[in-house]
């Protein structure tokens, strides 16, 4: 079970955490209100004003992002037979020399389905298409199998300034082969991320691209 844990997290970090010295940004201004997360929640933990990682690697060309983790459920029941969790971040990357900067959700499912999710699709609550891709995965099978799964799903920053303004979550499903999880992300990270990246405010002279 401890392994199942520490896995799920290395995952993320591994994918999103920002490499070498790095900064942190808090957000000063909170959600507008508090936002609960969607799914079976035994163990959700978010924060009103989440904190962001900032990676400046002058050696990179890009500047990385990386916000708290929101989790909903725990390790204790994804570890059951038919059991899942979901751990998550939201992570930017910015160029340095200048241009659109990328947003990512990137999503940790941890579950005891029997099988492998592989998630083909992402959906958002008005059943338009992200773009995903899943892009870790890994298998326990000590005592029954538990399957680690990790997705990367991006998301616009028109999507996220929208949900800073209201204060209500993005939602979206993973729709999977053996489970489907539906993750909630809280306002306050969308404005958290945004904030760190300087793209809290529509920029002059039209929108941003979308990533592809």
């Amino acid at each position: 079970m401890r392994r199942v844990a520490a896995l799920s997290l290395l995952l993320i970090s591994s994918c999103a955490a920002p490499n070498g010295g790095g900064v942190t940004y808090q957000s000063p201004a909170p959600s507008p209100r508090p936002v609960a997360l969607a799914g079976p929640d035994t163990g959700s933990q978010t924060s009103a004003s989440p904190k962001v990682k900032i990676a400046d690697d002058r050696f990179k060309p890009d500047i990385e992002y990386t916000t708290d983790n929101f989790d909903t459920g725990n390790i204790h029941s994804a570890i059951r037979p038919g059991g899942m969790m979901t751990s998550s971040v939201l992570f930017a990357t910015k160029p340095r020399a200048g241009g659109a900067v990328d947003y990512r959700a990137l999503v940790s499912v941890v579950h005891s389905s029997g099988a492998w999710a592989v998630f083909p699709e992402v959906r958002d609550e008005r059943a338009r298409v992200l773009p995903s891709r899943r892009i870790i995965s890994d298998v326990n099978c000590t005592g029954g199998c538990t399957y680690t799964e990790v997705v990367r799903v991006t998301l616009s920053p028109e999507l996220l300034r929208a949900s800073a303004r209201s204060g209500d979550p993005i939602r979206f499903k993973l729709l999977g082969r053996s489970v489907s999880p539906e993750v909630a992300v809280p306002a306050g990270y969308a404005r958290a991320i945004l904030e760190a990246t300087g793209g809290l405010q529509e920029p002059a002279g039209g929108r941003t691209r979308k990533s592809p």
